[in-house]
């Protein structure tokens, strides 16, 4: 390139650079005059393993239940759902606790409520570790140790009904979800 078409180059940068820095507004002007602002925040950090693709929404399916059988056993047996957790590095963190958060049930405290959608009534979902530890809702687990990359996590759940429900035999039938968000804390 020659010295001249040089010259010309950086004079027309430093005008282009010159008319923005004068002149801010011609970049963010909108249709009604309004001016804005976007923050952005965040966090990177690093996490000691990958949650299996698919296990970031677990179904744990109860299939029909009687309600009779809740009446005489006030719960369903245990469904077992699992969180596998892949690509571990126990350098990074060689221990994780899970929370799952949800809405309490007001009459069986520690149980997860049924979402508002919902046409049965009267029930909560209990959660457990595998070993049989009762999960209140909104609590911690046991802390697991990880082991480098494939690690398993497994947990079940029942239907259990109310007591007041139970004793005046008003479970309401019909569909039923209840939603928990599971967060991984690693240490």
């Amino acid at each position: 390139m020659k010295k001249s078409n040089i010259n010309n180059y950086f004079k027309k940068t430093i005008l282009t650079m010159l008319f923005f820095l004068l002149f801010p507004s011609f970049l963010s002007f909108s249709k009604n005059g309004q001016i804005g602002e976007i923050k952005i925040r965040g966090l990177l950090v690093a996490e000691a393993c990958t949650v299996r693709p698919g296990d970031e929404n677990i179904i744990v399916e109860f299939g029909n239940i009687v309600d009779k059988y809740i009446y005489i056993n006030q719960k369903t047996p245990l469904e077992q759902f699992n969180i596998h957790l892949d690509d571990c590095d126990n350098s990074i963190f060689n221990t994780v606790t899970v929370k799952f958060e949800g809405t309490e049930n007001p009459n069986l405290p520690g149980l997860l409520a049924l979402d508002n959608a919902s046409m049965a009534s009267g029930i909560g979902i209990e959660l457990f570790e595998n070993s049989g530890k009762n999960i209140p809702i909104n609590s911690l687990t046991s802390t697991y140790r990880l082991e480098n990359g494939t690690n398993i996590l497994s947990f079940n759940a029942n239907v259990q009904g109310e007591p007041n429900a139970i004793k005046n035999k008003s479970i309401g039938l019909g569909y039923f979800t209840a939603t928990a968000v599971f967060n991984l804390i690693y240490d």
